[in-house]
């Protein structure tokens, strides 16, 4: 801008909390977050787990926040496919994003995306 200030003079806080899936005290202790963010943490699970997973990221999403996943196949799709079939019911179709830097070989197993509440 022309006074050389910044263009916002608001601040930003980062806090960032675990959170056990499907457990309610967590999830209340935890509240409700702007953005939640899964990263590698499906590994062809029970389906029960995994769509205790999905249903706590919702729990966990402010309706107008969003859920950023990363998920590496493993070769275990079909086993993670509750997970997806969950956040189908419980979000809006994802977006699907690509990230710089990710290694050729691993392109085509590493997938990112951004979930928002249905």
């Amino acid at each position: 801008d022309e006074g050389g200030e910044a263009a916002s003079s608001s601040s930003s806080a980062v806090d960032v909390a675990a959170c056990a899936w499907g457990d309610e005290t967590q999830i209340s202790r935890v509240g409700k977050r702007d953005v939640v963010v899964c990263s590698d943490v499906l590994y062809g699970h029970r389906a029960d787990v995994a769509r205790a997973l999905a249903r706590t990221m919702r729990a966990l999403v402010k309706d107008d926040g969003v859920c950023l996943v990363a998920y590496f196949s493993r070769e275990k799709l079909m086993h993670d496919l509750a997970f997806f079939e969950e956040c189908g019911a419980l979000f809006r179709d994802p977006t699907h994003l690509t990230v710089a830097g990710v290694a050729e070989e691993d392109k085509e197993d590493l997938w990112f995306f951004e979930y928002r509440p249905k």
